[in-house]
């Protein structure tokens, strides 16, 4: 599909979506790959991640993430 909004948009303005969309498929493949690291593990908590290429995704400043000590073990 992509392709095709390439030959009928032009490679530039396509190129972010198509950024983006690989980011999608390449945070979903990490957490899965963490998820099974994870099976024997007690962790009571859910984690889920996602990968965002930089100048690709609209821009939000956002606050600074402290994590909790229980957490920077996992």
């Amino acid at each position: 599909m992509i392709k095709k909004l390439q030959v009928e948009c032009g490679h530039n303005a396509v190129n972010g979506m198509k950024t983006m969309y690989e980011d999608i498929q390449k945070s979903k493949q990490v957490i899965t790959e963490y998820k099974q690291t994870q099976l024997n593990t007690t962790q009571d908590f859910e984690f889920s991640a996602e990968i965002l290429t930089s100048g690709h995704w609209p821009y939000q400043d956002v606050p600074k993430c402290v994590l909790p000590n229980q957490l920077m073990s996992a």
